[in-house]
């Protein structure tokens, strides 16, 4: 190590060690281009990245709670960012349900006024009229773009479902930011076992009604949440139970107005 004082090529402050002590930077040096090191960097950084996604996405489906927890305490470098796991689960359920009507209103709902009322339908006729096109040919393009759509912002999903975990974070969690990185997880979990709930179904040698798949997947989110109110905001007994059904419900909630969103966005952008 030199004793030679150099600035940091970042942000200028003196520096006489490897590592800048105002911003971090490291000190270039001929060696860092070395084929050696090169690999060894690319070694590093994949087998950092799995060990945290391992350990994220155990603690995500096993350790209800834990990673809010965490998260909040402080305890971040063994796991994956809040963002990241929600980001990459939301990439996992729109790569594999892509075609699953949870997030938006398909286009075939435009022919049954009672599942939405009248109102999507008639933004369809208004935007068909307004682009001179054939109804069906509206629709068409609007399955196509529907999806992408729904994509870009479900992360919204998210302040409204900590809403409903907010008022249960007691004394000691009254910041709703935390109630905010809770609905991050439990909404990436969520997304996450649609996914195996879904595959699983369709390995099943028969179909089985949607209602015989929605309460048993419902009272699941319920039972999840009510176990990781232990950890976060740790609480337990009826408040725990009383938040699970708020958080569940908020969800139920949260996402009538959104796909009726996605639908209002999707037909004004064709």
């Amino acid at each position: 190590m030199s004793d030679t004082i150099s600035s940091c090529i970042s942000c200028g402050a003196p520096m006489s060690t490897k590592f800048c002590p105002s911003c971090g930077e490291k000190k270039i040096s001929d060696s860092d281009f070395s084929l050696a090191h090169l690999l060894e960097q690319g070694i590093d950084v994949f087998t950092h990245l799995d060990s945290k996604l391992f350990k994220s996405a155990r603690a995500l489906v096993f350790k209800p709670g834990l990673l809010t927890a965490e998260f909040v305490r402080g305890v971040r470098k063994p796991y994956m960012k809040p963002f990241q796991v929600f980001f990459l689960c939301n990439i996992l359920f729109f790569f594999f349900l892509g075609g699953y009507d949870v997030f938006y209103i398909p286009a075939k709902w435009f022919f049954i006024e009672s599942q939405y009322g009248s109102s999507i339908r008639q933004l369809a006729e208004q935007t068909a009229a307004q682009k001179n096109l054939d109804i069906n040919a509206l629709a068409q393009l609007y399955d196509a773009k529907v999806v992408n759509s729904s994509k870009l912002f479900v992360i919204t999903l998210v302040p409204a479902i900590a809403l409903f975990s907010w008022p249960f974070g007691g004394k000691q969690h009254p910041q709703y930011g935390k109630h905010v990185i809770f609905a991050l997880y439990f909404l990436s979990f969520m997304m996450l076992v649609m996914v195996l709930y879904a595959k699983i179904l369709i390995w099943l040698p028969f179909r089985i009604p949607p209602i015989w798949f929605n309460i048993p997947f419902l009272s699941g989110l319920v039972l999840y949440v009510r176990f990781a109110f232990n950890r976060f905001p740790d609480r337990g007994g009826l408040i725990a139970w009383l938040g699970a059904v708020s958080v569940v419900a908020g969800l139920v909630v949260s996402t009538i107005p959104y796909r009726w969103l996605i639908s209002w966005l999707t037909l004004h952008s064709i």
